[in-house]
């Protein structure tokens, strides 16, 4: 198996764990600026425990991105030594990107990631967070009246957002006197007005919706409506 190197840029990204790359082989190289004067704890004892697979790079001068340059150097220096490394970046900066992709397109194995968990052996083994079950709305069906008693007229309004209601009660207020007169052909009806493509379920949708706002009454296998006309 080839070795695996990841190249921290600690100025950059103050790593603080090196949990996930413990028993897996990874050689690691923390690149230290002359400002970053202190460590964490967990990062300290990752690196000892890693032996002479952890290496501590610390730069003495300073200058813009003299870090950059200096983690640069040693990449070349790794991949001449061992074209068939594996290589990771560990950086937020995107100055890294050109070179990256350069030696990507020589067909070398590096990559640049903000973090060490985003690499794809570690993200791919990230559990992910359960989906809520989304519940399931169900469809009551149109329970015929039994009873003949007349219903209060309702308002013929329906919400601002459900268009396919609007376009059905606009339609049966038109039709004053040609209105469906069963409840098989006023779903048959609906189902026309809001379109073959949609499924059936929604002509029922509609049906149960004029129904529970007493603009439609089912007796049997009859309906009557209590919708005025519209206006010529």
């Amino acid at each position: 198996m080839e070795n695996r190197y990841i190249l921290v840029d600690y100025e950059n990204v103050p790593v603080k764990s090196l949990a996930l790359l413990q028993g897996h082989g990874w050689r690691v190289k923390v690149f230290l600026g002359k400002a970053n004067t202190k460590l964490s704890t967990d990062l300290a004892v990752a690196m000892q425990s890693l032996g002479e697979r952890g290496e501590y790079v610390r730069l003495h001068a300073t200058g813009p991105n003299a870090l950059d340059f200096h983690i640069a150097y040693f990449l070349g220096q790794l991949l001449a030594a061992e074209p068939k490394a594996h290589c990771f970046v560990i950086s937020k900066d995107k100055g890294f990107d050109a070179l990256i992709a350069r030696l990507a397109g020589e067909g070398k194995h590096i990559a640049r990631h903000a973090s060490i968990d985003e690499i794809a052996e570690f993200k791919a083994a990230k559990p992910r967070p359960a989906k809520a079950p989304v519940a399931a709305t169900a469809i009551p069906t149109v329970v015929p009246r039994t009873a003949t008693r007349r219903r209060t007229p309702a308002k013929p309004v329906a919400s601002a957002h459900d268009a396919n209601l609007d376009r059905v009660l606009e339609n049966l207020a038109a039709r004053a006197r040609s209105r469906p007169a069963t409840l098989k052909t006023l779903l048959g009806t609906i189902q026309n007005q809001v379109g073959k493509d949609q499924p059936p379920a929604e002509a029922q949708r509609i049906c149960n919706a004029l129904v529970a706002r007493g603009i439609v009454e089912v007796t049997g296998s009859k309906v009557r409506y209590h919708l005025p006309a519209v206006s010529p």
